[in-house]
């Protein structure tokens, strides 16, 4: 059995691994941005019930509106701030 005396040009190898490391690290990025783009909950004020002072304080209890991707309704939360 005889092996090949091909030869391969210096820094071919690792210019390979460079390349794939780079193309999996944006791919990734671009990836992961896309899902937690996807996943993100909005929150926003649905209906204000009341408003009173604290001291120095202005609190107000609402129910929030939680909505997902798309815009769907996924629930209903009571707030004060």
């Amino acid at each position: 059995m005889t092996r090949s005396t091909e030869t391969r040009p210096p820094g071919g190898r690792s210019r390979r691994a460079a390349v794939l490391l780079l193309l999996a690290v944006a791919a990734s990025g671009c990836w992961s941005g896309a899902v937690q783009k996807a996943a993100a909950l909005r929150e926003e004020p649905a209906a204000y019930h009341a408003a009173w002072s604290d001291g120095e304080r202005l609190l107000l209890a609402y129910e929030a509106r939680v909505t997902g991707p798309g815009g769907v309704v996924r629930e209903h939360r009571k707030r004060t701030l």
